[in-house]
């Protein structure tokens, strides 16, 4: 399943401001709508049990951009993954 990606407005102007190339971007964008079920369900991917929320530390090689590994922190709520959408609750680029 590929999940449609709903973001906050503050996140999403902080996600425009990252330093990092529109492909790498794109490749974190594609990466959370691909998220597998088994993935996103897996108690070791939340931080609290029993909450709609996990967590994903996406590290990422910028080829097209400052050619550094960077690690992406998000917390994704997906209450609604059963309508195919993912909210992005918070996100925080760690260099």
């Amino acid at each position: 399943m590929s999940y449609d990606l709903d973001v906050p407005g503050h996140e999403l102007e902080y996600w425009q401001s990252l330093p990092l190339s529109s492909p790498a971007k794109l490749r974190i964008q594609e990466f959370i709508a691909g998220i597998s079920d088994k993935f996103r369900l897996d108690p070791v991917n939340r931080p609290k049990p029993h909450t709609p929320y996990f967590k994903i530390e996406y590290l990422l090689l910028d080829s097209n951009g400052d050619r550094r590994l960077h690690r992406i922190d998000l917390y994704i709520r997906d209450d609604k993954a059963e309508f195919g959408v993912l909210y992005i609750a918070y996100m925080e680029l760690l260099q």
